[in-house]
């Protein structure tokens, strides 16, 4: 094999190889899982929730999200339709809130979800949140400055 062959033999291989490699699909960084916020209750002050575990899952056409802490976890429940933006949180809808601690159960009464980015392929989800909740006898709690990401 001559030089000038074993060059244009080496220069072929080396534009393929490099071609390939540019097709190759790049796997999105995956999200890590974390949820947490703050709760202020009135007369009794400020606390911390950050969550231990984070368990994001569809049922039907929802998209729930619970972070789980000692003692007591938060749950964001919406629409699974892949967009980003802001969700209103009430007791009737169109996205739910839950605080539990111990075993006193918060209901969202008034909030947001907003909801930064949300890849469909992926399937990953990040985002903020506060929102007001109450207990059945009327006891509140207030979680503010909320984050949340997951994987479902």
């Amino acid at each position: 094999m001559t030089p000038k062959i074993f060059a244009l033999l080496f220069a072929w291989l080396f534009v393929v190889s490099v071609a390939f490699t540019a097709c190759k699909d790049e796997e999105p960084d995956p999200v890590e899982p974390n949820m947490s916020a703050t709760v202020t209750t009135p007369v009794v002050g400020t606390s911390n929730f950050t969550a231990t575990t984070v368990v994001a899952t569809i049922q039907g056409s929802t998209l729930s999200i619970t972070g789980t802490a000692a003692g007591s976890n938060v749950t964001l429940s919406f629409a699974d339709n892949g967009t980003t933006g802001i969700r209103n949180i009430a007791v009737a809808g169109p996205a739910y809130a839950t605080y539990t601690e111990g075993t006193n159960s918060f209901t969202g009464t008034t909030g947001t979800i907003d909801i930064d980015t949300w890849d469909t392929t992926a399937k990953t989800i990040t985002g903020t949140f506060e929102f007001t909740a109450q207990t059945g006898v009327g006891t509140t709690k207030t979680l503010n400055e909320g984050s949340f990401a997951a994987s479902y």
